[in-house]
């Protein structure tokens, strides 16, 4: 027990890491929790990390081979590259070929927080792709909430994903108990996803917009959506 708690106190994580929302959702599933892995290693103020491919496979918990490339599938390298929202430096250090990874300070509004608990809490399950999915619909989530409204259509589009894939998993998340479907769509139950606060004028852009369309309902026979009944 006390071994197991050492070697967990010197991973070399932070508490939490940003992830920028395009890179997420322009990867795939299981690379998008593997590029997470990685962010959570980088420096807090650079973004960067020289960690080689065969230590993040082992905090991941799965083979090198899975990051290597071959005669049909890009490597996990070349695929960060391919997101723009990472840029590989390439060094030599002991005589070995390596990679400096520096991912982009992450854009207002355009990205999620996600603690080292999301790690904790879930690396154990054996399919990655399934955390990745989480993190592609968190990155398309309400602002500053766990709420997703968008149809499995639109999800299509945001996150590149096939309707298929994104039906199954959903399935898996709900048996989880990590999604849970509500009127307008889904609201994730995940541990270690955080959501910002808005500052005081965000607050009062959000209040005067939802007043707005308030307004547009006052005299309309329409349904009125079920966030503007919440906001009521």
């Amino acid at each position: 027990m006390l071994k197991d708690k050492i070697m967990y106190e010197k991973l070399p994580f932070k508490e939490y890491t940003v992830l920028n929302n395009a890179l997420v959702q322009k990867l795939g599933c299981a690379d998008a929790y593997r590029a997470y892995v990685l962010a959570l290693i980088t420096d807090k103020k650079t973004l960067e990390t020289d960690t080689i491919i065969e230590q993040l496979a082992n905090f991941v918990g799965e083979s090198s081979n899975n990051y290597k490339g071959g005669s049909r599938n890009k490597s996990f390298n070349d695929k960060l590259k391919a997101t723009n929202e990472v840029t590989l430096v390439p060094f030599r250090a002991n005589g070995r070929d390596r990679n400096r990874y520096v991912f982009n300070q992450p854009p207002y509004g355009g990205y999620r927080r996600i603690s080292r608990q999301f790690y904790d809490k879930w690396n154990h399950l054996p399919q990655k792709a399934l955390l990745g999915f989480i993190l592609k619909l968190f990155s398309v989530a309400e602002p500053h909430s766990f709420l997703i409204n968008k149809s499995v259509r639109q999800l299509e589009k945001l996150i590149h994903m096939g309707h298929t894939t994104i039906k199954k998993y959903m399935e898996q998340l709900e048996e989880l108990g990590l999604l849970q479907p509500i009127e307008d769509g889904w609201e994730l139950k995940v541990e270690g996803l955080i959501t910002d606060q808005p500052g005081q004028k965000r607050i009062k852009e959000l209040i005067s917009s939802l007043d707005m369309s308030l307004a547009s309902y006052d005299d309309s026979t329409e349904l009125m959506p079920a966030y503007l009944r919440t906001y009521l």
